[in-house]
């Protein structure tokens, strides 16, 4: 589901529920966003982590990670970012992970991940003079559908290793993410804002 933004209709966001891996994701995207009479905010949530260790890894679980994790949150920037700036500026949250930093064991999860630091820093610097602003937010460990089979013990474990000693929730997530979308960040751009509760920098 796509959720572009506009604060000057009656309701926040507007749905678009469609295949992030759709080839013809860009002309549905288009035909959706001629109706809008502004675009101000979009937040790259989706992502897979699918597959195995490097050496066992196939190229279609690879390809479908990039794919999604990186390729959709690429197409969907291109497609909104003239909206914005005809509007005159906007925020792009890209949805990043630790594992961009530090490596993980499923490599295109990893892989995918870091790209979206590059993704995200060329769009701050190429487009913050026309008003648009993008971040990468890390999420810590958060239950969602990819996480809620944890039992309590991994859970535990993986809460352990933060400052905090918890896991991070979708609402902590969520309230991170509203503040990086609206004017009380307008001036944070090319910024890495780390919600992992201290996991990033805790013991390992």
């Amino acid at each position: 589901m796509v959720l572009p933004i506009d604060r000057h209709s009656t309701g926040l966001a507007n749905d678009l529920v469609c295949d992030l891996m759709d080839r013809d994701l860009p002309r549905q995207l288009s035909a959706r966003l001629d109706a809008l009479p502004s675009v101000s905010g979009l937040a790259n949530v989706a992502g897979t982590s699918i597959g195995s260790c490097l050496l066992d890894a196939s190229t279609e679980e690879w390809n479908g990670m990039i794919e999604t994790n990186l390729t959709a949150p690429m197409t969907l920037a291109k497609c909104l970012i003239p909206k914005m700036i005809e509007r005159g500026g906007g925020a792009i949250v890209n949805v990043g992970s630790p594992v961009g930093f530090t490596g993980a064991r499923k490599p295109g999860y990893a892989a995918s991940k870091a790209g979206l630091i590059g993704l995200t820093m060329t769009i701050a610097r190429r487009y913050g003079k026309d008003g648009i602003r993008c971040n990468l937010l890390l999420p810590g460990a958060t239950i969602t559908n990819m996480t809620q089979d944890w039992d309590q013990t991994k859970r535990d474990r993986i809460a352990s290793t933060g400052f905090l000693g918890r896991l991070c929730n979708a609402d902590d997530i969520a309230e991170v993410m509203a503040f990086m979308l609206s004017d009380a960040s307008r001036c944070i751009t090319g910024a890495v804002i780390d919600a992992t509760a201290g996991q990033m920098l805790g013991a390992h």
